[in-house]
């Protein structure tokens, strides 16, 4: 095969370049399973062919950040000031071209924003992930039927406590964890559109 199968998940972007839609599904999808490195990847191929696409842009910026596997915790000093300085240089560049975005691309790029912080020695990144999750509560209210906005949703308010989203003992959400609204927006998404079972 000439590239992973990664199924048929496609979100439609602002380009005239069909191979660089087709690189930005492919990041788009490993972004979604978790394979940033490859993700980057992707989107960069998808700039080589459209030096102004909004969207890969916006998944460099997405990617280099941390996640529910790799919390800011997890990153050297060194890795910090390179991924910082990465984002928001992709930001910078996606801010650069916005006004040829759609609205909701326009949205989930300003909301990605609020997740970085300039400073590299910070250590409490609390504020930044509480902050990006409320960004994106905003996006979820404007475009609650999009699907990647929901996941991209859920996932940030997982990372508000992540691996803290349960009291075991209590049996029921950990204090201070927004476990039973990104529960709540993921059963909706799959209760009201078929098609969430097949994203990825």
């Amino acid at each position: 095969m000439a590239y992973f199968d990664l199924g048929t998940w496609s979100r439609t972007i602002t380009t005239t370049r069909p191979e660089a839609q087709l690189w930005f599904d492919r990041g788009l999808n490993w972004l979604f399973g978790f394979n940033h490195e490859e993700a980057i990847v992707c989107f960069e191929n998808v700039l080589k062919l459209d030096p102004d696409c909004v969207m890969a842009h916006w998944g460099i910026a997405h990617c280099i950040g941390p996640n529910y596997n790799k919390l800011w915790e997890f990153f050297s000093p060194e890795e910090k000031v390179t991924a910082l300085n990465r984002a928001h240089l992709s930001l910078k560049q996606a801010a650069a071209v916005a006004d040829r975005a759609t609205p909701a691309e326009h949205a989930i790029l300003m909301a990605l924003a609020a997740r970085f912080p300039t400073d590299p020695e910070i250590t409490d990144y609390g504020p930044w992930n509480d902050a990006f999750a409320e960004e994106m509560r905003k996006v979820h209210a404007a475009f609650p039927a999009d699907l990647d906005v929901t996941a991209i949703f859920a996932e940030a308010l997982m990372n508000r406590t992540p691996w803290k989203l349960w009291d075991l003992q209590a049996r029921g959400p950990a204090t201070g964890a927004s476990t039973i609204e990104a529960q709540a927006a993921l059963e909706h998404a799959f209760s009201s559109d078929p098609t969430a079972w097949d994203h990825p």
